[in-house]
């Protein structure tokens, strides 16, 4: 995948900050063509709340919290299919939604 159609948003709001060691993770477990990018709160506040955009497709995923959470998103970008682990975390209603 390319660096333009693959990104992880973090939200960097004061909830989801509480939540350093996943956002340490994510930058560890990311291979380098990903692109990460800091966005402001996307008001789903279930810390922490991530992002993946792949393609066009904008899903936003939370409780994002351990390593494991971090390889099942590592695992999703690299297959294009959401690992049952993250399934029941997807939020619905924020769906190809970004604030900026």
């Amino acid at each position: 995948m390319s660096k333009k159609t693959t990104k992880i948003y973090l939200c960097r709001d004061k909830d989801c900050r509480k939540y350093s060691e996943a956002v340490k993770h994510i930058h560890k477990e990311v291979s380098e063509d990903i692109e990460i990018r800091s966005v402001r709160c996307q008001k789903i506040c279930s810390p922490q709340v991530v992002g993946v955009r792949i393609n066009d497709d904008l899903v936003w995923v939370k409780k994002v919290k351990n390593r494991k959470d971090v390889k099942a998103i590592k695992l999703w970008l690299e297959q294009g299919k959401c690992p049952n682990r993250l399934k029941s975390r997807r939020v619905k209603k924020r769906r190809n939604k970004l604030k900026k």
